[in-house]
């Protein structure tokens, strides 16, 4: 296998300026949650198809439910229980709160 060129500091930042907010966030994230985890073993997979369906038919609030839930069962972290206790902001119905 050939080696791969490493991209220089200043070719990095360019390359790294023009991704969008967006994307940098999403690395970051991405970033930190395998820091958090520590294991160098930690690789994405394909999901199986039911659940991949099941998760394009979830709404963004049970999404970032389930992001809290494993991550925080991941990482074994305590802050999983408080999370969950933290008060919730009511639905909004009609542009107001209900």
């Amino acid at each position: 296998m050939a080696k791969r060129k490493r991209m220089s500091n200043k070719a990095f930042r360019a390359a790294w300026d023009a991704t969008p907010k967006t994307d940098q966030r999403f690395i970051w994230t991405s970033a930190v949650i395998y820091e958090l985890l520590g294991s160098p073993t930690l690789r994405y997979r394909e999901l199986p198809t039911r659940l991949n369906r099941t998760l394009g038919q979830a709404d963004r609030n049970l999404l970032f439910s389930l992001i809290v839930e494993c991550v925080g069962r991941l990482s074994d972290a305590q802050v999983l229980g408080r999370v969950r206790k933290m008060p919730r902001r009511r639905a909004v119905k009609r542009g107001r709160s209900t």
